[in-house]
């Protein structure tokens, strides 16, 4: 459709919330362009199109950007309402599918960062994180993700640790429910077609991690 040329992604690679965002436009078949950046020389572009934050991912759809990346995924919703849906439409479990993934983000995806970048977080915090997050999943019971036969919101959030912090994330004696979650969701074919292997992302991680510490963390 007309409308989904007019969609441009600021891209870095391999940024978990960038590529996030490239999965739900896969997802949804939305046609878009890609609009390289880099994550240590940050273009003009990106500081005036995000100069509140000036972080990506940054989205452009007619000309107008939309900055983060669980904005930007909402906003894909709306926007394109005749594609699949990543949120519910029912209020209540649209409130708790979001609540769970800031839990995600926040709990557990930026405890794995702050461990790697010297920032005061503990394995034992991310295993405190972790064991609450099985609880919920215990409770939930849909399977094999999150939202049930298609990928939600908590499970793209989840990408980030199933992915950039695969070594990380607990074993299947420790947290069951989250391992199998997590496997799924590398094996999803879009996944495995749109984003970089776990592989992939370790090697990458550990060639650039003396930059993103500098960049990110409290480590020289």
């Amino acid at each position: 459709m007309a409308e989904e040329k007019e969609v441009k992604l600021l891209y870095v690679f391999p940024s978990p919330f960038v590529l996030r965002v490239v999965l739900v436009l896969e997802l949804k078949g939305i046609t878009y362009e890609i609009i390289p950046d880099d994550l240590f020389n940050k273009s003009s572009l990106l500081l005036q199109l995000n100069p509140l934050y000036k972080k990506f991912p940054v989205l452009i759809h007619k000309g107008q950007p939309i900055c983060d990346s669980r904005n930007i995924i909402e906003y894909l919703d709306e926007a394109f309402p005749h594609t699949p849906a990543v949120l519910p439409r029912d209020p209540l479990a649209r409130s708790r599918e979001r609540f769970l993934a800031e839990f995600v983000e926040n709990k557990i995806f930026a405890t794995c960062g702050n461990i790697n970048f010297g920032l005061g977080a503990t394995p034992a915090d991310l295993a405190k994180s972790c064991e609450l997050f099985e609880e919920e999943l215990r409770k939930h019971e849909c399977t094999p993700f999150f939202a049930g036969d298609k990928l939600g919101l908590v499970d793209i959030v989840l990408l980030a640790p199933a992915i950039w912090a695969r070594d990380q994330m607990p074993s299947a004696d420790h947290c069951p429910n989250l391992h199998r979650l997590l496997c799924a969701l590398r094996d999803h074919p879009v996944v495995k077609s749109a984003l970089p292997d776990a592989d992939t992302v370790e090697t990458l991680l550990t060639q650039a991690m003396p930059m993103l510490q500098q960049l990110y963390g409290g480590k020289p």
